[in-house]
């Protein structure tokens, strides 16, 4: 299980967690308020050339989230 990263063209980073190179790939999506670091016990138990990608949702785990709301944004809005 290696940790990689994929800047995006706006500057934000969404990393991921990969292991395996076998033809069908298993894809694990995290819940709200949680991260791909808590399918590692699972990765562990699936045959090693299982190709499975965690990634980390953006604000979440290793990935960033830039967004930056300004008072003057919300306000009208509310």
């Amino acid at each position: 299980m290696k940790l990689k990263q994929v800047e995006l063209k706006n500057g934000e980073t969404i990393s991921y967690y990969e292991q395996g190179n076998s033809k069908e790939t298993l894809l694990l999506i995290h819940g709200n308020t949680s991260s791909a670091i808590f399918f590692e016990p699972l990765m562990q138990i699936l045959p090693k050339n299982q190709s499975v990608i965690a990634p980390d949702l953006r604000g979440f785990g290793n990935s960033s989230y830039k967004k930056i709301l300004k008072l003057y944004q919300i306000l009208p809005k509310i």
